[in-house]
């Protein structure tokens, strides 16, 4: 799935040194939008037709992987990868029932936007979300208030 505007061209540049040591090996990028890529990607696995490494989303992970279609990397990833080259987070959504079938690719974070008027309202600051235990006090402040808007 597209994560840049040139993503075969990138991925290519990114598998450039792993195709110079390895030049017998074949290397097929195909890219597919985010929105036909569920169906693809499942019907793919289901009829063991599936690629043999692909994008997925996080909150597919364990669907494809109740499947039995996605190999168990856990010793890989023991051995050789290691789980503190990601931040924990990310291993949150990479296996089921103890197996790790999924290797994080990246995380990325969202921006928060948040309404001045009704933290006016409620005597909030942006200083109430310097710390995630602030974050949630917050959050639930904010839904207790049951404030309706225009």
């Amino acid at each position: 799935m597209p994560n840049s505007s040139e993503a075969e061209q990138r991925l290519l540049e990114i598998l450039k040194p792993f195709k110079d040591k390895h030049p017998e090996i074949d290397i097929i990028v195909t890219v597919i939008d985010w929105g036909s890529a569920w169906s693809r990607i499942t019907t793919a696995a289901t009829g063991g037709t599936g690629p043999d490494i692909c994008q997925i989303g996080t909150t597919w992970s364990g669907t494809i992987a109740s499947m039995d279609v996605l190999m168990d990397l856990t010793e890989l990833v023991d051995k050789e990868i290691g789980v503190k080259k990601f931040v924990p987070a990310a291993w949150l959504t990479s296996g089921i029932e103890g197996r790790i079938t999924a290797i994080p690719w990246f995380i990325d974070a969202r921006a928060v936007f948040y309404r001045k008027d009704i933290f006016d309202k409620l005597g909030l600051t942006t200083k109430n979300l310097d710390t995630w235990e602030e974050f949630e006090k917050t959050l639930q402040k904010l839904q207790d208030a049951y404030i309706v808007s225009d």
